[in-house]
Parts: structure tokens; C-alpha cells; sequence
């Protein structure tokens, strides 16, 4: 033994191998990167690496025979540092050809280090186009890490494809609406082949263009591929980059640019879902080999015009900027006035107007009209069904959802809404079922969030506090940060048990700035006033984001003359109020047909002893949502009206609508517990009617879910 290691040590056989692995390790950092920029089969890194092995051994032969006959002239130290430099040598390669290089358009076509774009829900997927009703905030990268031990144990389909927030890499920023439109349409494409799993843009949209764990984001999105890609538009000249990973291994498996012209760029959409579904094996139909191929218009001007409405559209949900959505239906008119025959745009139209508020009669013209040019557009056929549940038409709701799903019954956004019109029409059962069906069906994190939330507010409409207890606490223990989840889960302690010091928990918990977040200020807001702790609410509401006012349709003076009323503080209080009165009639006369301003309104007039005002008010919300056509909508105008009524002191009239809600299914907004805690009722706090009330409906709920037959993770 000690001869054959002598032996071994004259040969320098260590070293060698030593040497071998290094160079081998460079060559294939080398090759990697060449194969990502020429889009190599992943076989032929498998043939390589292959080689290198073979290789190995016939180095380690020839280093033996070369040794025995004393040919070697290079000593064992200088092998070494050989081996040393081409392995610092390759890892350096893999790490600077893989990060972000500023300037560079490659095959992975990054650029720039900046915060994580956007993503927008398309107007024109099947696989995102429903809204839901319950929003929360994506998994921060800490959350999504400690998700996937979880979420690696469910089964990725090989055929499912992720799409990525394109990169903007154009000198002129104002760009951006080019490579977001392009990633919808994109997205687009793939939807329509039903042998793939094409992930929404609700589900990616945490993520930015280039995340650097692409096999944690595919775990995450439960797919087995991702799609990157990046648009760099100059004047009329136009550089597409996309490219294919396999999330499993972080390998290339398909990278093509495409260097067009506005003249002929139609269609590009087309050709790569194509190349996607071809790397894939994914089989398409007869019909579904039409849809890819169809160009959406060939009138660039048109083209131009509906990629800016869309991104304008999306700009305007996402962030809650009501008035880009009066840019969106500009740029989208544009859009079908270049192109009457344009049906993608007739269907963005009518979404922009739908956004809008108090333009149905225009969004439903113009999403007929995308239906009359496409009888096959999914999107057209769910968007119909929203404007047709949000007119209270729920039988021609269905009816248009139920053809959706025809079309694509696997989609868990489809499914999702489809339990958003059941919950509208009061069905909450049916409701619930389509909910824990679209969470069955859905791998992504972010579809499995909303669909939970969603039915925590059926479970609570009809009073099942503990199961939707346990609905909302699962999405809020898989990601901390959501906002949504957070606030869910704190009405639910507050209108279930009057349970403060559980929903204080909740909020204490956030990792999230609760001056960052509107909907979070509200939610401390609301269990300070609970609490009647009113120094605290009044700060945290002066230190809310200015913007939560007005989109929330409640003026900053409305919370603090609640607070002041509540303290018998009746000066200020009205000074307060009439600060918000002023507001809240100049938001109607720009909106005049929302629900929530007549109904705030009528709580301000209410306040400031204008009795008969308050009431006309009220009666305007209630005109607008009547409770017997709108069964999940009408509660709050009701809600509102009784508490008007005990405001202006009509005991008896709040109530006979007190007792009417709390035999319905109207737990969201009224409950027992709510009746103890809130000061909106303590006008009439000692009235017998209402202590009769309180007798009546105040007995704690259960804490129990076990009755309620909902699987808390389900």
C-alpha cells in the first residue's frame, strides 16, 4: 500500500485529476453561457458533460504512463495553481454572464438592478381575467422561501409555463407600456392552448423580470418552466428577446430575438407561444392552432394605441389610480377607431369602462360588440358575465361564465369568479364550493390567497366565524406580510367575537409599515375606535397615505369626526364633519352612482343633525343597491340606513333594520359582537328595543370550526 502511494505521488495523480476538474469546471461554465445565447438543446450539454467524463479517465491513464516513463516536467505545487485559476477562472464567467449587465441585450436580456416591475392582470387572458373581490399582498422573497419545502411537494406538470414581467430595456422609459403589453399578449397566446398550464399575471406579479432563484419562483407558481423576456423599442424599430428556462435545473431550453418594425411586428406574439408549446410538447387543436396563429390587427396604429390602453387599464387597478382608467378608454377608443374589426380592443374598451363606475351601458356595447367580432373570446365572455352580475342580472351571469368555463374549465381564475357572481347573487354556499374547487385547482400561492379570502367573507356573510377564522389565518401564516389576509382576519376576530386583543395580535405581527398601507391604517383605525381608545385613532389615520381618502371613498374628516362624536366632543366633531361633507359632495358630482359616497354622505348629514337630509341620502344608496336584487351589495346601504336612523335618534326605525340584517346572511357588516362594540350604535345604546336586541343576537358565536365542515388549508 505504501508503494502504490508512493507511486501515485511520482505520477502527481492527484494533481492531474485535480487539474481535470478544474479546466472541465471552466469549460462548462463557458459552454453554459454559450448555449444560453445560441439556445442549444439541454442534450447537448448532456453529450458534453458526457465527453468530460470519458476524458477524466483517459487523462488519469495517460498521466500514469506518462509518469512511469519520467515524460512529466510539470511539478505537483504548479498543477495545483493551475487548477486553482481555472476554477476561480469558470466560477467567475458563470457569476458576471449570469448577473444583471448593464446595456446588454442577450439571450437572458437583462439590464439594470432597479425594484421589480409590476405585473398586470391581462384583459385579454382567460388565465387572469377574472378580478376577485378579496386582494392581498404578494409573498415578500423571505415568505416565499419559507413556502417551499411546502409547495415543492406538490407535482408540477411537465406542459406549465410561468411568464415573466418583461424587461423595459428602451432609452425612453415612457416605453414601459411596450413590454408589459407585450408579455400580455404573450401570455395571451399560451392561455389558449388547453394542453398547457399557463400561470396568470396575479400570480407573477411579486416577481420582477429576472428573480435570481428561478427554481424556487417555479415551486412557488407550481410550474415547470419559465418564460423571461425583454422589449427595447427605438422610434419604429423594435428587439424582442424571450427565452424558455427550465425552472427544475435552471437550464436554457429555448432563446430566440426577434428584430421587427411596427410595420411587421403583428403576430410575433403568435409565433413564440408557438415556439413555446413546440419546446414543450404541447399538442394544440384545430381551433387552438387558429387562436395562436390569429393577429390581433394589422394596422400599427391601432396596435399602438391598445398595448397604451391596457397598460394604462392595469396602471389603474394595480395601483389604485382611478384616473388612468380615462386614458385607458382614450387610448383603447383610438384603438377600435383605427380598427373597427379590432375585438381584443372592444374588450379592453369595455373593461375600462367597467373600471370607470357609471358607464355600463358603453362597456356593455362595447364587450357585445368584441363578442359579435370573437364568439370565442373567453375574456369577452367573462367580462359580460361581470357587467351582467354588477347589473344584478345574475341568471345571464352564469350563464355567460358557465361558457367561459366550457372553454377552459381548469382555470382556477375562472372557477374564482364564477364563486365572486355565486357570493354577488347571495348564494354562498354554492359560493363556497366554487372557491374550494378553484383552490383544488390551483398551485400558484397567490390564485390559492385570493380564493381562501374570498371564501373567508362568504363563511363570514353567513355568520361561520370560525371557519373563516381559519380560512383567512391560513393565507395570513403562509405569507405574514399579506395585507389583505391581515385585515380579513382582523374583521373577522372584531365582527365574530368583538375579539380585540386577537385582532390586535393580527396587526401588532405585520412586518408591513402601517403608514405604508391605507387599508392597514384603517384596520388599526377601526380597533382603536373599538377599543375606544380615540387618541390612537386619531394618529394613525393623520398618518395614513393621502391617497387612501379618496379612493376609499372616505374623507379624512369622516374618521376624525367619529372619533370626536364618540368622545361627546361635539364642536370639533362638527367642524370634521362639514370638512367632509364638502369633499364627499364634490367626489358625487363626479361620481354620481356610487353606492359607497351617497351612503358616507348620508352618515356626515346624519352627524351634522340634518335629518332629513340623511335620510334622502341613505334612501340614494339603497335606490342604487336594493338589498332584494343585490343580496351580498345591498347589506351595507342597509347597514348604513340604521345607523343613520339611530344617529338622528329613531330608535325604533334602526331597530326593526337591525333585527331584519341579523336574520340574513349579512355577517360581514353586522353582528352581535358589532352591536356591543361599535359607538356607531351607541345613540341608542339604552333603548329597551335594542337592549331587547342585544338579549336577542348578543351571545358569543362558537370558536369551534369543526361545525362548519371547511378544511382550514383546503
Amino acid at each position: 500500500m505504501a508503494d502504490l502511494l508512493q507511486r501515485l505521488k511520482q505520477r502527481k495523480l492527484v494533481q492531474w485529476a485535480l487539474a481535470y476538474i478544474a479546466a472541465a469546471f471552466a469549460l462548462i461554465q463557458v459552454l453554459d453561457v454559450v448555449a444560453g445565447s445560441y439556445g442549444w438543446p439541454r442534450a447537448a450539454m448532456h453529450i458534453v458533460f458526457g465527453l468530460l467524463v470519458l476524458g477524466f479517465a483517459v487523462t488519469l491513464i495517460l498521466a500514469w504512463y506518462h509518469g512511469e516513463r519520467g515524460a512529466q516536467r510539470i511539478s505537483g505545487p504548479e498543477l495545483l495553481l493551475i487548477a486553482l485559476a481555472l476554477a476561480i477562472g469558470g466560477g467567475l464567467i458563470w457569476h458576471f454572464a449570469r448577473a444583471p449587465t448593464a446595456g446588454t441585450a442577450s439571450a437572458r436580456a437583462v439590464a439594470g438592478t432597479g425594484s421589480p416591475q409590476t405585473a398586470r392582470r391581462s384583459p385579454e387572458s382567460p388565465a387572469s381575467a377574472t378580478e376577485a373581490k378579496a386582494t392581498t399582498a404578494m409573498p415578500s422573497a423571505t415568505s416565499i422561501a419559507s413556502e417551499a419545502p411546502a409547495i415543492a411537494a406538490i407535482p408540477i406538470p411537465a406542459k406549465s409555463v410561468a411568464v415573466l414581467p418583461f424587461e423595459n430595456l428602451s432609452t425612453d422609459k415612457g416605453n414601459a407600456y411596450f413590454a408589459d403589453g407585450m408579455q400580455d399578449l404573450i401570455l395571451t397566446k399560451l392561455a389558449d392552448i388547453g394542453d398547457l398550464k399557463v400561470i396568470s399575471r396575479t400570480s407573477t406579479m411579486q416577481y420582477g423580470a429576472h428573480p435570481q432563484n428561478l427554481t424556487l419562483v417555479g415551486q412557488q407558481l407550481g410550474v415547470a418552466t419559465i418564460l423571461e423576456g425583454s422589449v427595447q423599442k427605438a422610434g419604429n424599430q423594435v428587439l424582442i428577446n424571450v427565452q424558455l428556462i427550465d425552472a427544475r435545473t435552471d437550464s436554457h431550453i429555448w432563446a430566440q430575438s426577434y428584430t421587427r418594425t411596427l410595420d411587421n411586428i403583428f403576430g410575433v406574439e403568435g409565433e413564440v407561444a408557438e415556439k413555446v408549446a413546440k419546446a414543450l410538447n404541447a399538442k394544440l387543436t384545430p381551433r387552438e392552432t387558429r387562436a395562436v396563429a390569429k393577429v390581433l390587427t394589422h394596422n400599427k396604429q391601432a396596435y399602438d394605441a391598445y398595448l397604451k390602453g391596457i397598460y394604462y387599464l392595469y396602471d389603474g387597478q394595480d395601483n389604485d389610480r382611478p384616473s388612468e382608467f380615462e386614458l385607458s378608454v382614450g387610448f383603447l377608443q383610438q384603438a377600435v377607431d383605427h380598427d373597427p374589426k379590432f375585438a381584443g380592443a372592444f374588450s379592453a374598451l369595455a373593461a375600462a369602462y367597467r373600471h370607470m363606475g357609471g358607464h355600463h351601458d358603453q362597456a356593455e356595447s362595447a364587450i357585445r360588440r368584441a363578442l359579435a367580432l370573437n364568439p370565442n373570446s373567453t375574456f369577452a365572455h367573462i367580462q359580460l358575465a361581470r357587467l351582467l352580475d354588477e347589473a344584478g342580472q345574475f341568471d345571464e351571469a352564469f350563464t355567460q361564465a358557465h361558457i367561459a368555463l366550457r372553454q377552459d374549465p381548469k382555470n382556477p381564475g375562472l372557477v374564482n369568479g364564477l364563486g365572486n357572481i355565486y357570493s354577488d347573487a347571495g348564494r354562498y354556499d354554492d359560493a363556497i364550493a366554487a372557491y374550494k374547487h378553484a383552490i383544488e385547482l390551483s398551485s400558484s400561492s397567490g390564485m390559492t390567497a385570493v380564493a381562501q379570502l374570498n371564501m373567508a367573507q362568504a363563511l363570514a356573510a353567513q355568520r361561520r366565524y370560525a371557519a373563516a377564522r381559519d380560512a383567512a389565518n391560513a393565507v395570513v401564516a403562509r405569507n405574514p406580510s399579506a395585507v389583505g389576509a391581515a385585515t380579513t382576519l382582523t374583521s373577522i376576530y372584531e365582527v365574530g367575537w368583538g375579539d380585540l386583543a386577537s385582532a390586535r395580535n393580527v396587526l401588532e405581527a405585520m412586518p408591513v409599515p402601517v403608514t405604508s398601507s391605507g387599508a392597514l391604517s384603517d384596520a388599526w383605525y377601526w380597533l382603536d375606535l373599538y377599543g375606544r381608545d380615540y387618541a390612537a385613532a386619531l394618529n394613525v389615520m393623520a398618518k395614513a397615505p393621502a391617497a387612501w381618502f379618496k379612493n376609499n371613498d372616505s374623507p379624512l374628516g369622516l374618521y376624525q369626526g367619529q372619533v370626536y362624536q364618540a368622545q361627546g366632543d361635539a364642536p370639533r366633531a362638527k367642524a370634521a364633519f362639514a370638512t367632509a361633507r364638502t369633499q364627499l359632495e364634490s367626489w358625487i358630482k363626479d361620481s354620481p352612482h356610487d353606492v359607497q359616497l351617497h351612503a358616507t354622505l348620508a352618515s356626515v348629514l346624519a352627524n351634522l343633525g340634518e335629518r332629513d337630509a340623511a335620510i334622502i341620502e341613505a334612501h340614494r344608496a339603497m335606490a342604487l343597491r336594493p338589498i332584494d336584487r343585490y343580496p351580498y351589495e345591498g347589506v351595507s346601504p342597509l347597514v348604513n340606513m340604521a345607523a343613520v336612523q339611530a344617529r338622528i335618534g329613531n330608535a325604533a326605525a334602526a331597530v326593526k333594520l337591525l333585527d331584519r340584517l341579523m336574520s340574513i346572511p349579512a355577517g360581514l357588516s353586522l353582528s352581535g359582537a358589532l352591536l356591543r362594540i361599535d359607538p356607531a350604535w351607541d345613540p341608542i345604546r339604552h333603548d329597551p328595543a335594542f337592549q331587547a336586541l342585544l338579549e336577542k343576537y348578543g351571545k358569543p358565536e362558537p370558536t369551534s370550526s369543526t361545525s362548519a365542515g371547511v378544511v382550514p388549508n383546503s
